[in-house]
């Protein structure tokens, strides 16, 4: 590129950059959140990573079970022979070897109130051996009792306990117990958002796993000088079968991979999505807005061509303009990228999903994608702008009018009403035959041929919307429709932002309500409990609770049935599941579903994907390595609580002999004092902590509450897309001001005065914001149904839902968001000295 090219662009770049603030808000904006979401997901990952190394860090080996059952978020494996330990001991090369027995632990403060934290309540054993323990104690001493404990500093500091404080630990039983010492992770209070629990081995076997002859793993520390691989191979020559030895550095590997490979995958897919989000609506802000000054300048470029400027150069100097001002927008957006991430973590918390994390990670490569991203986006986006800008002849541009007429070419409206209606069919059809990929293209086919069609829909609803414009600012809406239909592409443009932004919170919105009254009407008629006793949100970290709590409510006069619920993993078909865990004649009696003794409960949804039917022989294998064939008792519709299979609790009980719950749904007796029940019932789980009682419309409402929460946070993820949108509106009228400067100077001269003037910008506001929400609106309905639709076709049985209360506040919101964006270039038109407009061209 000649120098004279990039002088010329640098020095009009400079010279029109208060024009160019938009372009580079939205630049900034769309490059921010992806920089803040590639910091969180780094965050998130060295987080991860820190936790696994810090733990095995001074691990050569670890001896475990050889059969997992991956959870998505950690190993799940069954206990192994304590009498194992010996024989671990004896191999050569082993200096230390110690037994270690997990579970999960809640601690009591003490003001009597569980500590609850930001993630599980993790316990285990206190090793004596430093370089095997990643915890140090900076107060008090190790235990020494089994009734004796070490707890993490968060968790003292939380519940005001010192050492020789005396408190209880649900474990998951109430115990008494003494606190001897307190403890750091790898110089942190806490790993992560967790509370720990240490007790003795004697103390972790007895309260944690319930079996004095059975350890969770045990942890190798080797002699100076022996290999990693020679020291699991001398080991693993002394275990019996169904126990394996793994290399420290391996096990770190493998734990990390699973997480890896189970939610932070997703977790980082759905970050991403609205990274993409974000950033395709700051691409169309950034389009509309480089076409505006592009049209602005076409006597400039004009006048260049004319002393000698190819049209390469022109258009040479365009993308450079672009580039620059991506890279500009783009390093300001990284610069406030960590500012960011942490205001998505914070919001995350606010919305009660906690991310176990310390601090913000920012590295060198994420700052880059996120440079090279937002340039190349910019440039992308007014690639199309700067070849037409360039192909322009001079002779024309020097004698153009400020009229677009984008609007009255007759192939694109028909091209996008062609694609709008290849892509609604495909919507349709997608959706009645279940199929989620045809559904998702078809619906970007519908996006993109609404886009294409914008024009031609915004003269359209213009004219439409001037039948109804009347009253007191009859003349003021009527030019401002006037001015609509003078640029409907620039004004097609500016709304389809926000259209996109608002389509996906309106779709959000419908199946939100689609879930909730599926939940509602599905759980609503499955349950035909009265009582439900649950673990009272985070206090146990969806760690569960005692079945003593079932036990015990069962023998309270006027309860017919006590249906204790945990949840579990195992291998079905030979892939790792969550599964629900209940005694199937209890379960039926508090629930619609009767599979019967012995037999698999299955929901319709995962048996008709794997073609089974009532009497199909699945096999089920679990953490101790055995595997089942049971059959299919009964199908039900999948809903919340309920994973997608139920297994008997006697078959579980037979392979994991430490079975928690996580509710107890109480089925009262014809007749019953429900009050004095959920008295007695309310009186049992105070004396388990956290626990919480709930009649049978609480349940489900709070069961329905929780898919909320999850809409909260897209609603978060969504808000950034459509704050774009809104500033592209305000400036496309900005600039639109700043090049009808004459026009408004003659509006004031032949009487108009400011108010009128600045209503006049405000209605152009009004009507580009109501053409981007309305349309949103419908098509996010639309898409909104077809995705209800595709679930129920498949088996979901989700029911369609239309939020109308939310659905019009979505409307107002939209079109008070209109006025907002037109107020500041409504001002500034309102204040323009006359004459000096008119003498400004």
């Amino acid at each position: 590129m000649s120098a004279p090219v990039v002088r010329v662009t640098l020095r009009g770049l400079w010279f029109r950059r208060r024009r160019l603030v938009g372009l580079f808000v939205a630049v900034f904006l769309g490059v921010a959140f992806l920089a803040g979401i590639l910091g969180l997901s780094a965050t998130m990952t060295d987080a991860i990573d820190t936790s696994y190394q810090t733990a095995n860090r001074g691990v050569d080996a670890i001896v475990r079970s050889g059969t997992e059952v991956a959870s998505g978020a950690d190993e799940i494996r069954g206990p192994i022979p304590v009498s194992v330990l010996d024989a671990v001991r004896s191999a050569p090369g082993v200096a230390d070897a110690q037994a270690e027995a997990k579970g999960a632990a809640t601690i009591t403060g003490a003001d009597g109130k569980l500590v609850t934290g930001l993630g599980p309540r993790d316990a285990g054993t206190w090793i004596a051996d430093a370089a095997l323990n990643p915890w140090r104690i900076v107060a008090g001493s190790a235990p020494r009792g089994p009734a004796d404990i070490v707890i993490d500093r968060a968790s003292a500091t939380a519940g005001h306990l010192t050492p020789g404080s005396t408190t209880t630990v649900y474990a998951p039983d109430p115990v008494r117990v003494t606190v001897t010492g307190i403890a750091t992770y790898g110089g942190q209070d806490a790993n992560g958002g967790s509370s720990y629990v240490a007790f003795t081995l004697a103390g972790a076997q007895r309260y944690l796993l319930g079996d004095s002859g059975a350890v969770s793993d045990i942890v190798v520390r080797a002699d100076t000088g022996v290999a990693e691989d020679s020291l699991v191979a001398a080991i693993g020559a002394a275990l019996p079968d169904g126990v394996e030895a793994v290399g420290g550095r391996q096990a770190t590997r493998d734990q990390i991979a699973t997480v890896d490979d189970g939610f932070l995958k997703f977790f980082k897919a759905f970050l991403d999505i609205f990274a993409g989000i974000a950033l395709l609506v700051a691409a169309l802000s950034i389009h509309n807005t480089f076409s505006v000054v592009a049209a602005g300048r076409a006597r400039e470029l004009a006048l260049l061509r004319v002393l000698g400027a190819r049209r390469s150069q022109a258009l040479r100097g365009l993308v450079l303009e672009a580039a620059v001002l991506g890279l500009v927008g783009s390093v300001a957006g990284v610069a406030a990228g960590y500012g960011m991430a942490a205001g998505l973590k914070g919001a995350f918390a606010g919305l009660g999903l906690p991310l176990p994390l310390h601090g913000v990670v920012f590295t060198v490569a994420d700052a880059l994608i996120a440079v090279g991203v937002g340039v190349v986006v910019t440039v992308v986006a007014t690639l199309s702008t700067a070849v037409r800008a360039s192909r322009t002849p001079p002779l024309a541009a020097l004698t153009a009018v400020a009229v677009d007429t984008s609007a009255a070419s007759r192939a694109r409206p028909v091209a996008g009403l062609a694609v709008t209606a290849a892509g609604a069919a495909g919507t349709a059809f997608g959706a009645a035959g279940s199929s989620d990929v045809v559904t998702g293209v078809a619906a970007v086919a519908t996006l993109v041929g609404l886009i294409i069609l914008g024009p031609a829909t915004c003269a359209w609803a213009a004219r439409a919307a001037g039948r109804f414009l009347g009253g007191a600012n009859r003349v003021n809406a009527r030019i401002a429709q006037r001015n609509v239909l003078r640029s409907p592409a620039r004004v097609a443009s500016a709304g389809a932002a926000l259209m996109v932004g608002v389509a996906l919170v309106a779709m959000f919105a419908v199946i939100g309500a689609s879930i909730s009254a599926s939940t509602t009407g599905t759980l609503g008629a499955m349950f035909t409990g009265d009582l439900v006793v649950s673990g009272g949100g985070s206090a146990y970290g969806n760690s569960g609770f005692s079945p003593q709590v079932a036990t015990r409510v069962a023998a309270v006069p006027g309860v017919g049935t006590a249906a204790g619920v945990g949840t579990g993993q195992a291998r079905i078909a030979g892939t790792a599941q969550t599964v629900t865990v209940a005694d199937p004649v209890a379960l039926a009696r508090a629930f619609t579903i009767a599979a019967g003794a012995g037999r698999l409960a299955v929901s319709r949804t995962v048996a008709e994907e794997h073609g089974w039917h009532t009497g199909s022989r699945v096999d089920v294998t679990f953490v101790d390595g055995r595997t089942e064939t049971l059959p299919i008792g009964a199908l039900y519709r999948p809903t919340a609580p309920l994973s997608d299979y139920i297994v008997p609790a006697d078959v579980w009980s037979a392979h994991n002999p430490r079975q928690l719950v996580s509710a107890v749904y109480v089925v009262t007796t014809p007749g019953a004092d429900t009050g004095a029940v959920r008295a007695a019932v309310t009186s049992i789980a105070g004396e388990y902590g956290g626990l919480a009682v709930a009649g049978r419309a609480k349940f489900v409402d709070d069961t329905v509450a929780g898919a909320s929460t999850l809409l909260n946070v897209v609603y978060v993820m969504l808000a950034l897309a459509v704050v774009i949108a809104i500033l592209g509106i305000a400036n496309t009228l900005a600039l639109a001001v700043a090049e009808r400067y004459r026009e408004i100077g003659l509006l004031r001269a032949v009487g108009a005065g400011r108010a009128q003037v600045r209503r006049i910008i405000q209605w152009e506001a009004l009507l580009t914001a109501a053409l981007g929400t309305v349309s949103g609106t419908v098509l996010g309905v639309f898409f909104g149904w077809a995705l209800s639709s595709t679930t129920s076709n498949s088996g979901g049985g989700e029911v369609f839902a239309v939020p109308w209360v939310r659905i019009a506040l979505i409307v107002l919101i939209g079109a008070l968001a209109g006025l907002v964006a037109g107020s500041r270039p409504a001002r500034r038109a309102a204040r323009l000295d006359p004459l000096v407009a008119i003498a400004s061209e």
